[in-house]
C-alpha cells in the first residue's frame, strides 16, 4: 500500500486560511459551508500525494553486471538452494526482480572468464542464460583466480561509460560477484588483488556475495540417472552427445553412463578427493579471499545466508534516484480530487449570496 505524503504548495497561505477561519467563526453566518471551503483549501494547499514504490524510473539508470563462479566447486551442496551454483542463480533472479528495467550482463569464470551475455534489457534472454549456466567439465578444469573477470568487466564498464558520455546521461554501474572464493589454480594462489583497483573506480555499487559454508559440502557431478550435471540440455541432447563421443573414440567423456566418471565419483555421483582412498572431496568456501576482493573493490561482502541482500537492493534503488524532482515524478498527486467538492461548495456559496441579495 502506498504512503500518504504532503508537499505544500504555499505554506504561508495556511496563515491566511487560519485568519479566514477565525473570521467565519466570529461572523457565525453560513458557518458549515464556509468552514468546509477553508478545510478543502487547506488540504489542496498541502498537496497530498501517494508515495509510489520506486520500481521503474530508477532502473533506467542502472547497468547490473553478474560475475558468476562456474568452477567445479560450485557444485558443492551446502547452500539453502542445494548446490552453490543453484544458489547463485537464485540470487541473480532475485536481483533482477528487484531492479526491473535495468540492463543486465552475465560473465562467468572458471578456466577462463567468458562473456555469457552482454548488457541488455531483455530479461528473458538473461534469465535463460543464467538458467543454462553449468560448471566447467571436471576433466578440463584447470582452476581459477578471482582476477579472471577483470578484462571483461573493465571493457564492458568502460564501454558503458562512453555510452553515458555520448548520451549525456550518467548510468550507475552495479556489480555483483557471486562465488565460493576458492582459489584452486596453484599458479594463481598468490593473486594480486591490486589489479582490481582501476576497476573499482568504474563501479558505483554492488556486492561480493559468498556461497557455501566454512564446513563445506560434497561436490555433486552426476544426477540420479548417472548423467553429468554440468552438461546442459535435455536427456535427448545428452544421449546424443554421449553417442557422438563414443563414435569419436572418447567413450564416456561426455556421459555414456558412468563412463570415465566412475573413476572419480562414488555411486551417488559425488566427487572423490582421492581415487585411491575413495575419500570424498569437501569444498570449503574461501571467505577471506572474498573479503579481500570486496575491500579492493570498495564493495560490501556478505554470505548468501546472512539475509543482507534485500537491504543492499533497497540502498541501490534509493541511490539511483538523483534528485527530489525525480522523486516527485514517481509520486501521484491526489489534491485535485478535493477540487470537485470545493467547486460544489463555492457554487453553493455564490447561490447563497445571490439569494440574500434578492
Amino acid at each position: 500500500m502506498n504512503d500518504l505524503i504532503f508537499r505544500p504548495i504555499m505554506p504561508v497561505a495556511n496563515i491566511f486560511l487560519v485568519i479566514m477561519l477565525v473570521i467565519v467563526l466570529i461572523n457565525r453566518k453560513h458557518v458549515i459551508n464556509r468552514v468546509l471551503i477553508i478545510a478543502l483549501l487547506f488540504i489542496i494547499n498541502e498537496r497530498p500525494m501517494l508515495k509510489n514504490r520506486i520500481d521503474i524510473t530508477y532502473s533506467l539508470d542502472l547497468d547490473v553486471a553478474f560475475v558468476i563462479d562456474t568452477t567445479v566447486s560450485m557444485n558443492a551442496i551446502d547452500t539453502p538452494s542445494g548446490m552453490r551454483l543453484d544458489e547463485a542463480k537464485a540470487i541473480c533472479k532475485k536481483i533482477m526482480d528487484a531492479l526491473p528495467g535495468s540492463q543486465f550482463e552475465v560473465i562467468t569464470y572458471d578456466n577462463a572468464a567468458l562473456m555469457k551475455y552482454p548488457f541488455t534489457n531483455d530479461n528473458a534472454a538473461v534469465e535463460n542464460a543464467i538458467d543454462n549456466l553449468r560448471i566447467v567439465n571436471p576433466f578440463y578444469a584447470k582452476g581459477s583466480a578471482l582476477t579472471m573477470p577483470i578484462e571483461f568487466l573493465h571493457m564492458s564498464l568502460s564501454s558503458r561509460e562512453e555510452r553515458s558520455e555520448y548520451h549525456k546521461k550518467k548510468r550507475e554501474n552495479i556489480v555483483f560477484l557471486i562465488g565460493d572464493g576458492e582459489l584452486d589454480n596453484e599458479e594463481k594462489l598468490n593473486t594480486d588483488f591490486n589489479e582490481y583497483t582501476e576497476l573499482a573506480k568504474k563501479i558505483d555499487n554492488g556486492a561480493i556475495i559468498g556461497v557455501g559454508t566454512k564446513e563445506g559440502g560434497k561436490i555433486k557431478l552426476l544426477d540420479e540417472n548417472k548423467n553429468p550435471i554440468f552438461m546442459g540440455g535435455d536427456t535427448k541432447t545428452r544421449n546424443w552427445l554421449a553417442a557422438s563421443s563414443v563414435r569419436g573414440g572418447t567413450k564416456g567423456l561426455l556421459g555414456n553412463g558412468y563412463g570415465q566418471y566412475k573413476k572419480i565419483v562414488n555411486d551417488e555421483g559425488y566427487l572423490y578427493e582421492s581415487t585411491k582412498t575413495k575419500e570424498l572431496a569437501i569444498s570449503k568456501y574461501g571467505e577471506e579471499n572474498l573479503k579481500e576482493l570486496a575491500s579492493k573493490l570498495n564493495l560490501d561482502y556478505f554470505n548468501s545466508t546472512e539475509n543482507k541482500l534485500d537491504a543492499k537492493l533497497e540502498k541501490i534503488k534509493e541511490n539511483a534516484i538523483n534528485n527530489d524532482d525525480d522523486k516527485q515524478k514517481k509520486d501521484q498527486d491526489i489534491y485535485y480530487y478535493f477540487s470537485i467538492p470545493l467547486l460544489i461548495l463555492v457554487i453553493y456559496e455564490l447561490y447563497y449570496y445571490r439569494r440574500i441579495a434578492n
